[in-house]
């Protein structure tokens, strides 16, 4: 399953030199992974609407846009500001050049890309975005090059109550992990409760 997901995700270069085999270069991250699997879900969507000529455009995204600064000087306790901050930009219109009014909402399920190591106790167990309140499920996390012939590999950390969860295929199963882990959080997921 793994390897068809990984041959039909584009960003991803196929190398055929071989006859009969196909390389595929999986140099990429769980990000990439994500927008393919879920690309009918999404974290949420900007209206942009010119007020001059009355264009409008909808712009739908997998992954929630952050300002990681915020995250970096306060920890994940403000995520609901970093989320809120990665939206700053006005967008012009295609039409007019003027600047677009635009208006957030927030989906299901919200997937955070982040680059930030915390302990998972750090991570806020539910956030409050407008009038919609989302529980955190998990996350993906990072392990990074242990030496020249590896590249990292990700594992899953899912919240069962108080508890967490480490999922990792090399393993041959489930492990129970303390909340002061530190780890390399790669991705966060929220779901609306």
């Amino acid at each position: 399953m793994r390897a068809e997901i990984l041959k039909s995700v584009t960003c991803f270069v196929q190398d055929t030199t071989i006859p009969d085999t196909v390389t595929i270069d999986a140099l990429s991250n769980v990000i990439n992974l994500c927008e393919y699997v879920f690309q009918e879900s999404y974290s949420y969507f900007e209206i942009c609407t010119c007020e001059i000529c009355g264009n409008i455009k909808i712009v739908k995204k997998c992954i929630l846009p952050i300002n990681e600064g915020v995250l970096n000087k306060h920890g994940f306790a403000k995520i609901v500001d970093a989320i809120k901050e990665g939206k700053v930009l006005k967008p012009k219109c295609t039409k007019c050049d003027k600047e677009r009014s635009v208006s957030v909402s927030y989906g299901a399920q919200l997937f955070i890309e982040s680059s930030i190591i915390t302990t998972l106790q750090d991570i806020p167990l539910s956030i409050q975005l407008d009038e919609q309140q989302y529980t955190h499920v998990g996350c993906v996390v990072y392990h990074g090059q242990h030496s020249q012939t590896s590249v990292g590999h990700y594992t899953a950390y899912v919240r069962n109550g108080t508890n967490w969860i480490e999922y990792d295929d090399l393993l041959r199963k489930p492990k129970k992990v303390s909340v002061k882990t530190n780890c390399y959080i790669n991705m966060c997921i929220y779901v609306e409760t």
